[in-house]
């Protein structure tokens, strides 16, 4: 939340959205559903990029190869080695999520298609690890991820809410 209420366009782009779904009567009251919360493009983009330039797990992400050893794009792995992914690193790959990788911008997952999609969408996917180490919560956080942050931006004060977070973007 913290990137979306310290970058103004970010916030303002957000906020439409939300209003027009709402004058649009497809946000329930008083609690919107994550049905709804998914349906919105720009929240969907504010949470993926959240997820991404700060993952919830930013640890060695480590895992062992099997006794036999294993291979990786064609390089040899020895048998019980643990092999780590630097989530923190992986997340911020310009060769994946472009040249402004370092930077919060959910613009990029509207703008990007096909393969490069599903590429940003796969490594941004291992936040909550992957195969049998997937996390258990995964899709409890998302659905608390959708819920909160629609909420706080449709039920919030928008003056009062800018007037006392404006701070933070100076």
């Amino acid at each position: 939340m913290f990137h979306i209420i310290s970058q103004p366009h970010v916030y303002h782009a957000l906020r439409a959205e939300i209003d027009t779904a709402s004058d649009r009567n497809q946000l329930t009251s008083p609690i919107v559903s994550d049905v709804e919360a998914r349906k919105l493009p720009y929240l969907q983009a504010c949470i993926k990029e959240g997820l991404r330039i700060c993952p919830p797990g930013t640890g060695l992400f480590d895992k062992m190869a099997p006794a036999e050893g294993d291979s990786y794009r064609g390089q040899r792995i020895p048998g019980n080695t643990r092999i780590g992914m630097a989530n923190w690193a992986m997340q911020r790959s310009q060769e994946i999520y472009g040249a402004d990788a370092n930077y919060f911008r959910p613009e990029r997952w509207l703008e990007s298609e096909g393969e490069q999609k599903q590429r940003m969408e796969k490594t941004q996917d291992l936040v909550f690890s992957a195969g049998r180490y997937t996390c258990v919560g995964r899709n409890i956080a998302l659905i608390e991820l959708n819920k909160s942050i629609l909420e706080v931006f449709y039920k919030a004060e928008q003056e009062k809410l800018l007037e006392r977070l404006t701070w933070w973007s100076r």
